[in-house]
């Protein structure tokens, strides 16, 4: 069974209703995740995200509130992407995009991790 454990989408957006901005491609947009205060896919796909353990929102580094997510470190602190088989076959390839603030520079850092 696939499982795909989202860590870090800090995606932030400006739109004022949760819209994929144009300076995103959305030819091939699998997901759209800018963390306004939930953890929904704003691409069309419904890819939304379940919370395991505790993943607060907090300031973003643009010092918007509730627009990005803090994990503690503890491997059980995690986002689940609640996936549509069809979005997310990868057959020509992927990209990510995340921004991404550590205190630390050792341990198992991930960002997507599938299997």
């Amino acid at each position: 069974m696939n499982r795909l454990f989202l860590l870090l989408f800090g995606m932030v957006t400006f739109v004022a209703h949760a819209q994929v901005p144009d300076s995103v491609v959305d030819d091939g947009l699998v997901g759209w995740w800018p963390f306004e205060s939930n953890y929904d896919d704003y691409s069309g796909n419904e890819n939304n995200c379940s919370v395991n353990g505790s993943v607060p929102f907090v300031q973003d580094r643009s010092g918007v509130l509730s627009s990005a997510v803090s994990f503690s470190g503890n491997g059980s602190n995690f986002l689940r992407v609640l996936y549509n088989q069809e979005s997310f076959t990868f057959s020509e390839g992927i990209s990510l995009s995340v921004w991404v603030n550590s205190s630390s520079d050792s341990g198992d850092r991930r960002a997507l991790q599938m299997g």
